[in-house]
Formats: C-alpha cells, structure tokens, sequence
C-alpha cells in the first residue's frame, strides 16, 4: 500500500555496514540463532517499511555482510528477509578485499539473486519518479576504489549521488588516533560535484547539511550497545537527507563493564577483560563459558552478584 503523498517526499532511502551474521556479537548475550535472527529480520523490516513506495530505492554503503563468505543460512536468511537493494560492495563483502573474488561471495551471490544490484563508478544509474521531481542519479565507488568528483554537468532535474565504502569521519565521530586525511573536510575536492554522498565504513553516523549534503549513517547492526541513535537517512525530493532513528527496543545487549564490575574484576583490567569477552563472541565462542569458568576461580562474593551475572548472561534487556 502507497504512504499519503508529499510536496517533498522521500525518494531513497540511505544506509551503511548491514553486517548480516549468523552468531550474534559478544554484547548480545546468550541467545538461539533463531532469535538472533529475528532481531536482524526486524531491523530489515524497518528499512523496508521506510519506503513510501515499492520502488523507492534503498542504498547501501558497503558491508552487507559481516564475512564475505557468510553460511547458506545467512545467505537464505538474506534473500527471504531483505529487501531489494542497490549496493556498494564493503571490505567486509570481498574475499582478500578483492573485487576480483567477488564471485566467491555472499554479496556475489546476492546480486544473482537479483537482490543485491551492484553500483559502479561507470554510467548513471537513474531512478525516475513520472516527472514529478527531480530524478536520482546514482554512482558506487567500492573498498577499495577512492570517491572521485562528479564532473558531469550539473542538471535542475537531477540530484546526482555518490555511494562509497570509504571511512570518514567529524572530529566527533572518529577512532582515537584518527587521521587529518579521514576528515570529511579532507574529502571537499572528492565530494565535488555531487548533490549527496553517502558514506559507509565508519559505525559513528554523522549528517553534514553541505553542499554537499554528507551522510554517514553508522552501522545498522552494531557490535555493543548503542551510545548514540542508530540512524537511516531519508533523502527527500528537495536533495535534503533526514535522519530517521532506528527502534532498538526489540534488540538485547548485556552490559559487559557492568558484568566485569560486578564479577570484581580490578577496574584497571576491566577494559581489557571486556575486550577478551568481545573478541570471543566476535569468534563465535563461548564468552559466557569464559565468565562463568573465571566466577567458579574467583568466587563472586555473594549470591546476588552471581545471580546478577547469570541472568544478564541470559539476554537481560538493556
């Protein structure tokens, strides 16, 4: 069913680092595959349901998948629960970070399955709307391949996007150590030319309102609990991007530093027992084992402590 219509209204919709998986991530907490994959499945159903209509398009930055050679049972998952994208390949989507292995691929796959369609740096890609408002047209740049300007002439009936697998961040959203190259400020002689770019590879969304507008929307499934909205970007007719925050309230995650704290763990080597916890359940191993096998060590000091710990193992809801 079409969504009421609008003097300005979306047509597309902006997203980034998917990450699809089999095992959920170490914060998740112990749950069955079949409820991870209830979660995912309703993160899918909102990018679908933000569609005003059927062939409004949804763009994807890079990164799918969260390994390029996810199971069958990811990759089923995927072609029953997502909804027909367009698509930059990730680092996280190629074998070796190899356009060449992409054939090899769960996002190669995909794009058999035609639901994946693969954006290039070649010709335009337009998405058209009967005339009544500017047409969309679009380019990829995948891992690997740098943003280029746009050097087409610009056009009152067209806004020209720009989707690329390349990290950038504000000053505000990098990683410690971050470099002046990763600023986006660094990338205006790329960002030249386009109406709207859209970024993925850095999990910190961020929206600069330009020209160009510069979206950035951070990863739909992320690692942790979330310290900021996770976020999709509406792009409407007038070439504005609006960020729509994602519901996580159906998502489960454990406090980790909480559980680390409560277990005793010297506060100096909490970060790191944390770290531990994530990388196995990154590996799909057994972390809560991990905890478990250091409370029988280490003796909790009392009942609730070990009840508290039990139970956020369990899925408690954050």
């Amino acid at each position: 069913m079409k969504k009421k219509s609008s003097t300005n209204p979306v047509i597309a919709i902006l997203t980034a680092d998917v990450h699809l998986r089999e095992k959920p991530p170490g914060d998740r907490g112990v749950m069955t595959r079949e409820r991870w994959y209830e979660i995912q499945a309703g993160y899918l159903k909102q990018l679908d349901d933000l569609r005003p209509d059927w062939d409004t398009p949804i763009f994807v930055a890079g990164d799918l998948f969260d390994r390029c050679d996810a199971s069958p049972s990811v990759i089923n998952f995927a072609i029953e629960h997502l909804p027909e994208v367009w698509a930059v390949a990730g680092n996280h989507d190629l074998p070796n970070h190899s356009w060449e292995n992409v054939d090899h691929s769960a996002y190669g796959t995909l794009m058999r399955a035609g639901k994946v369609h693969n954006l290039g740096p070649g010709d335009e890609v337009a998405f058209g709307n009967g005339g009544r408002f500017p047409i969309l047209l679009a380019r990829g740049f995948r891992h690997g391949l740098p943003l280029e300007a746009c050097v087409a002439k610009r056009r009152k009936d067209a806004i020209r996007l720009a989707v690329t697998h390349e990290y950038v961040c504000t000053r505000r959203t990098g990683h410690a150590g971050v470099r002046r190259s990763d600023l986006v400020s660094s990338k205006a002689a790329a960002c030249r030319g386009w109406d709207v770019v859209l970024f993925g590879d850095n999990h910190q969304g961020f929206l600069v309102a330009g020209p160009p507008v510069v979206f950035n929307a951070g990863a739909v499934l992320r690692d942790r609990s979330p310290t900021s909205p996770q976020v999709v970007g509406k792009l409407r007719a007038d070439g504005t991007v609006q960020a729509h925050v994602l519901d996580v309230s159906a998502d489960e995650f454990v406090d980790l530093k909480a559980v680390a704290k409560k277990l005793g763990v010297p506060e100096g080597k909490r970060a790191a027992f944390v770290a531990g916890l994530r990388k196995l359940g990154a590996a799909g191993l057994d972390f809560p084992g991990a905890v478990k096998r250091w409370m029988r060590k280490h003796e909790p000091k009392n009942d609730q402590t070990e009840r508290f710990v039990l139970e956020a193992l369990e899925g408690g809801r954050k």
